[in-house]
């Protein structure tokens, strides 16, 4: 029985072929699963953090000083309004010269925190386009000077409720530190800082949306079918 020397040889050769076969499988296989996971990566949706900073842009501390000052005086206006009110429904009927001016005064006060109630929520058209309770520094002098003569009120008055009289006397001195902080504020210019914090947030407001308009339309445009729905569900 013969032997052929090229067997042996032949038989390295191909165990040799097929490993360099299964490891060009292997490789393949390997760029194929990362070339995958990266398309999925770059089609995952932005985190809520990012989508919040991109799409939904937060204000600046200061812009957000400013609206927590302006809520502190609507609040105090409006308990300061209210004080008054419960004043005059407890105290009786004035039947005398002083006592009707008294009460008149009063009503000017109520009237007075309801239209600084309105001035601070920006509504109807006639306190937006009026620049007496627009501006900071008139409107600073205007709370000043309804804090004062509610104090003055609250001294005259010959009212038996003590507790009354104190809550409004508390609350007539918050508002004039209302009153002089705005005024302090106008004289820094404080106004037109906020009126440029509020343009710049409306404008990264307006590019967030269109960011998001835009993703959409990729979203929808690079995906077929069915799955184009599903991101539509998911976007709206």
């Amino acid at each position: 029985m013969s032997i052929n020397p090229t067997a042996g040889h032949d038989m390295d050769s191909l165990r040799k072929w097929d490993n360099y076969d299964n490891s060009n499988k292997d490789s393949n296989t390997t760029l194929t699963t990362q070339s995958t996971s990266g398309a999925l990566t770059n089609n995952t949706r932005p985190s809520w953090r990012q989508e919040q900073a991109e799409f939904r842009p937060p204000r600046k501390c200061l812009h957000n000083f400013f609206i927590v000052y302006r809520a502190i005086a609507t609040v105090s206006a409006a308990t300061l309004g209210f004080a008054q009110f419960l004043g005059m429904a407890i105290e009786e009927i004035p039947d005398g010269a002083s006592e009707s001016v008294r009460y008149s005064l009063s009503l000017y006060l109520v009237a007075m925190c309801v239209i600084a109630v309105l001035n601070e929520l920006e509504w109807f058209s006639f306190i937006v386009n009026s620049k007496l309770l627009t501006t900071w520094i008139s409107r600073g002098c205007c709370y000043i000077f309804m804090s004062l003569l509610s104090l003055d009120q609250a001294s005259t008055s010959d009212s038996e409720t003590t507790d009354e009289l104190e809550l409004i006397k508390g609350l007539s001195f918050i508002f004039a530190v209302i009153g002089f902080g705005y005024f302090l504020m106008g004289l820094f210019c404080c106004q037109i800082i906020l009126n440029k914090l509020r343009a710049e947030h409306e404008m990264r407001c307006k590019e967030g949306h269109l960011k998001k308009e835009s993703l959409k339309n990729e979203c929808i445009v690079s995906l077929p079918g069915d799955q184009s729905d599903m991101n539509k569900m998911e976007l709206g």
